[in-house]
């Protein structure tokens, strides 16, 4: 077993505020303008960066998902309905697809649905019908998570295999597809075998399991992303999602950090995120309820979505730097420790190499959008480039936005929907929260570079 001297969230003492953040792009870049949203009635403005067409050197190949918890329900969920676009997935503690809303029979601990029971699913499939109360059985919330020894993963499987609305799972069979999987030892939200169900859901869909999947549940840890010397989720998610280490690789150690090696560099190839390496001049955000339609307001989806994007990930922008490394006078510095001057240009030229990975991260339960943590995995999309974007779902969100049949449950405490609030399709391409969030990276990918060398 690994043990962790120390486990917390990936939030670091830096946090920027959203009107703090825009103001100090306000004026700076045309690219820049004033949008107005409603918020219980009261008109509101904000400043949001429009992404530049051609602003971004994206690998469109190499598109992964991550989530923690709720939101490792979600990638999970996102990565099987859209595995065309999305190559790999880190989950870090979370549920098989489909599963908070299936009933697998026997022991499967079924409620009444009449009430509104707060404590249920709101659609469930497979469940029997009620001739006492006229009505239909319906789930545990969470069943899956509390009571693991029910779940019959073939049963989940054949639904995808039998398509529909997804993607063809045979995608999956690509021995580029791969997927980390994280459970500590001591997570008692999700019990033993709830995780180790995701294993084995990918192990009957992908071509060499042992390969494409690593499943980490070694680790002595609650229910978090672990940070610490002697573990890190987010090295260990990248290593093998994003660049591909293979299992062999994985056992030779943990974080050099733990030996007092140098870690400017890791075993993988990757380079380790140095102190203070965060250039806030490179994080924006943007206004994604421009892809709201209007059968998708009700759907609890954010105001905002963030991006970090790392300057070699830039072509040929205006780079604001007033933020830089957390400096207040407008100048920041440069990767050598050197102070930069107001606004610097990136161009292609002092950029060139390859495109750019696009790292897809969802936000557990709770996220209330209106601030942003800056995380671990902003430190090593910096030294190794890849781009980090976030959308997000926001709690009470029902309320300022009014009320509507399926925004409730767990949609208004800020959780991505793999419960079925939004109706039976809620884990297709076209349920809601999944194809706000589907537009939400296809107008990154659409702000690629394409004439760059190496382009798409």
């Amino acid at each position: 077993q690994i043990f962790v001297a120390a486990q917390f969230y990936f939030h670091e003492p830096r946090s920027l505020l959203v009107d703090e953040m825009n103001a100090t792009f306000t004026g700076k870049d045309p690219a820049k303008a004033l949008d107005s949203h409603d918020v219980g009635g009261k008109q509101e403005s904000r400043h949001f960066f429009h992404l530049p067409k051609g602003w971004l050197k994206l690998d469109t190949a190499r598109v992964f998902v991550g989530g923690f918890s709720n939101g490792a329900d979600f990638a999970h969920q996102f990565h099987l309905a859209f595995s065309g676009k999305i190559s790999g997935a880190c989950i870090v503690a979370g549920q098989p697809y489909r599963c908070a809303t299936t009933y697998f029979g026997g022991s499967d601990p079924l409620v009444t649905k009449l009430g509104g029971n707060r404590f249920a699913v709101p659609y469930c499939n497979n469940c029997p019908y009620d001739r006492t109360n006229s009505s239909r059985y319906t789930l545990s919330y969470d069943h899956c998570k509390h009571r693991p020894d029910v779940i019959d993963v073939d049963k989940l499987v054949d639904y995808v295999r039998r398509g529909g609305d997804l993607d063809d799972p045979s995608n999956l069979r690509d021995p580029r597809q791969r997927v980390y999987i994280f459970k500590g030892t001591y997570d008692e939200t999700y019990l033993p075998g709830s995780v180790a169900a995701v294993e084995e859901f990918y192990s009957q869909l992908m071509q060499d399991p042992n390969e494409q999947v690593l499943f980490e549940h070694s680790v002595v840890a609650g229910h978090g992303v672990v940070i610490s010397r002697e573990y890190n989720v987010v090295e260990e998610c990248l290593k093998h999602v994003v660049f591909g280490r293979t299992k062999l690789t994985q056992s030779t150690g943990n974080n050099s950090a733990s030996s007092g090696e140098d870690r400017s560099e890791t075993r993988s190839g990757m380079r380790a995120p140095l102190d203070a390496i965060i250039d806030y001049s490179n994080l924006y955000s943007f206004n994604q309820r421009q892809f709201e339609k209007d059968d998708d307001w009700s759907a609890g989806f954010g105001l905002k979505a963030w991006i970090y994007v790392p300057k070699a990930c830039q072509a040929n922008a205006t780079v604001p730097s007033s933020i830089s490394r957390g400096r207040s006078d407008g100048k920041g510095t440069d990767n050598n420790g050197n102070e930069k001057s107001g606004n610097d240009k990136a161009s292609l030229d002092e950029n060139e190499g390859d495109m750019c990975p696009l790292f897809v991260w969802f936000n557990p339960c709770g996220d209330d959008g209106l601030h942003y943590d800056v995380g671990a995995f902003e430190g090593w999309a910096e030294t190794n480039s890849i781009v980090v974007l976030r959308p997000t779902v926001i709690r009470n969100n029902c309320e300022l936005r009014g009320s509507a049949h399926g925004c409730g449950g767990a949609v208004t405490r800020g959780c991505w929907d793999v419960y079925g609030y939004h109706g039976k399709d809620y884990a297709k391409r076209s349920g809601p929260h999944m194809r706000l969030a589907n537009r939400v990276i296809q107008y990154v990918l659409d702000r690629r570079y394409t004439d760059a060398v190496g382009g798409n």
